[in-house]
């Protein structure tokens, strides 16, 4: 899974950094194609092994006779919806200059002590649930009231961006959901079966809902759900909805589960193989770039995102047997790979900066391709160099750890 992730981050680097950083008259031809293609599939990998893991996690615990934990799960995905939001305050105080503004200066104490107390409240949920409930309950009213804060003293963007539903909420509220289907049965995981209908379900009912959103629901509510279409030229809410992204979480814990029951080595090989090879039927089935897929999708619209769901699901596929494949590589190649997958979240957080944020003004939409090419290899090279300071602190904490307890 590192590896595939691995991937994932470097498609994620260069999607970035092509779109912050190239000139708009260089945006076209096959360079510019292949960078949207492979940067297309960072979201959806990163979906799928978000709910692979989860699914393995089942898997163990049923094997064992434990408990799933799904509020210990939830937890966790909770935290990672905190996280998100606190990215979109970050930049806000740093790329839109709030830190310049005193009168700004209430809201972002209010904020960061929000997100600092539903982190916690996040953080308890499983081990003392009334603790979770008060603390969340303070941040809420916290949050609530930074937030009108900025609605007065700041522009109508302002507010927008920083309740803006991005991939890191759209991952915790995908965990989420998928233990509180957990929590049906403390030591049954999900159906495969169920699943795998959830997922087609959810691409079926993202065309159903893209029009009649927001409706009466907040914005910030709707942007969870699915997208809808702008008509007052205003950035939408919902980069990264549950419909249809939920659906790459749902076939990724049905993996997960398939995959840990595998009674050794060669059956879980051959469980890897059989799903490459049917992604890669799937992939090829339901791109639009097959003229008979495309007429179809032209007629029946509300087929149109469960089929793309379902491309892009075989895509990540066929990026899984590129992993398997590139796992037998030399340490040199496989290692750097690793290192990215295993500090996936902090490199996104601080590769952001430099591809949309303040760190980037000098060369913002002014790059030729060569420029930006030879800029991207340098920022992957300086990501690598902060994932790789990052696992070693945590291997020296770790080895300190040990001498400790052995000591003791």
């Amino acid at each position: 899974m590192d590896t595939l992730r691995g991937l994932a981050v470097l498609f994620m680097i260069q999607l970035h950094t092509s779109h912050g950083w190239l000139r708009p008259d260089v945006r076209s031809g096959t360079i510019w194609s292949a960078a949207q293609f492979f940067g297309g599939l960072a979201a959806p990998i990163f979906l799928t092994l978000a709910g692979a893991s989860q699914g393995l996690q089942w898997a163990r615990a049923e094997a064992s006779g434990r408990s799933l934990e799904p509020a210990k799960h939830i937890a966790r995905g909770l935290q990672l919806v905190v996280a998100g939001y606190a990215l979109r305050l970050q930049m806000w105080v740093i790329d839109g200059g709030a830190y310049a503004r005193p009168s700004s200066y209430g809201a972002i104490v209010g904020l960061i002590g929000a997100y600092a107390i539903a982190y916690y409240a996040a953080g308890k949920v499983a081990d003392a649930p009334r603790r979770a409930a008060a603390s969340g309950a303070i941040a809420a009213a916290l949050w609530c009231a930074a937030l009108l804060w900025v609605r007065v003293y700041e522009p109508p963007q302002r507010l927008r961006g920083l309740l803006r539903v991005d991939v890191l909420q759209c991952i915790g509220a995908s965990l989420v959901l998928l233990n509180l289907l957990a929590a049906r049965s403390s030591k049954r995981a999900p159906r495969a079966s169920s699943l795998l209908a959830l997922s087609v379900l959810i691409g079926l009912a993202t065309a159903w809902l893209r029009p009649v959103l927001p409706g009466r629901l907040p914005e910030a509510l709707a942007g969870y759900i699915a997208q809808w279409n702008s008509d007052d030229g205003k950035p939408v809410l919902a980069l990264f909805p549950l419909l249809p992204w939920w659906g790459f979480a749902c076939v990724g814990a049905l993996l997960g589960l398939g995959w840990n029951r595998a009674s050794d080595a060669a059956q879980l090989e051959l469980r890897l193989v059989a799903a490459i090879a049917v992604g890669a039927g799937i992939a090829l089935l339901a791109s639009e770039g097959w003229t008979p897929t495309y007429l179809f999708i032209r007629k029946h619209a509300w087929l149109g995102p469960l089929i793309r769901l379902a491309y892009k699901v075989g895509l990540v596929l066929v990026m899984l047997g590129v992993a398997l494949a590139l796992s037998h590589a030399k340490a040199a190649v496989i290692a750097p790979l690793q290192t990215f997958g295993r500090a996936s979240l902090l490199v996104y957080w601080v590769h952001l900066e430099f591809a949309f944020g303040i760190a980037a003004k000098p060369i913002v939409r002014s790059l030729d391709v060569p420029g930006w090419a030879f800029g991207t290899t340098i920022l992957m090279i300086a990501m690598w160099v902060l994932a790789s300071a990052r696992l070693h602190l945590n291997l020296d904490a770790l080895r300190g750890l040990r001498r400790g307890t052995a000591t003791s």
